[in-house]
Parts: structure tokens; sequence; C-alpha cells
């Protein structure tokens, strides 16, 4: 027994769609790419030049602070970095640690 497939034009914006008589259609499986002519959606996936550009102050001012304060754990270097704003932003020590131990400073901007 073969299944008829009905025509469904989606509605932007929403998983709902039309068939071909104008009725309302929900389908789950239906793909959101397919009436965006295969164009991704939503935000791009990765990091901004901004955000990596705000990673690479966060990493010159803990060097800073290293040179400046030989005797300091990094522990409190990292502390001592959170208490600053970059770019309108502050990190709470656990990011500023991630940032530098993952070396987050190095990587290229994805857009």
């Amino acid at each position: 027994m073969k299944k008829n497939k009905k025509n469904i034009r989606l509605i932007g914006g929403t998983p709902l769609g039309k068939d071909d008589e104008g009725n309302l259609y929900f389908d789950a499986d239906t793909d959101k790419e397919s009436d965006s002519g295969g164009k991704k959606l939503g935000r791009p996936k990765g990091l901004t030049k901004r955000t990596i550009n705000r990673y690479i102050k966060v990493y010159h001012q803990f060097i800073v602070s290293q040179k400046r304060y030989p005797a300091m754990k990094k522990s409190e270097l990292y502390e001592l970095c959170s208490t600053r704003e970059y770019d309108g932003t502050s990190y709470k020590t656990n990011t500023i640690r991630n940032i530098i131990e993952d070396k987050k400073y190095l990587l290229t901007p994805s857009q």
C-alpha cells in the first residue's frame, strides 16, 4: 500500500504548514531548510572577532598582573583579573581560568 504524501508549504518561523487544500498541517519531520532555500537558519556557530579580542585583553591583563605581582598564585591572579571589565563585559574567575588555560585567545573567528 502506497501512502500519498501531501505537498506542504511551511509558514515562516513555525512548524506549521499548509497542504494543497489550504488546511493547516503540523509535521515534526518537515525540514525548515526546505523553505529557506537551503540556507542555514539562526546564529552561526563559533566565536566572533569581538569576543576573541576580549579574550586577548584578558590574557594581556593576566600577563601584566603576573609581572607586577610575581609572588601571587595563579588563582589569585585570576581573581584579580575578574575584577575588571573588558569592553563592558565582566568575567567570573572560572571563565578567566578557562580563557587562559585553554588558550582561547589564540582562536580564529568563525564569522
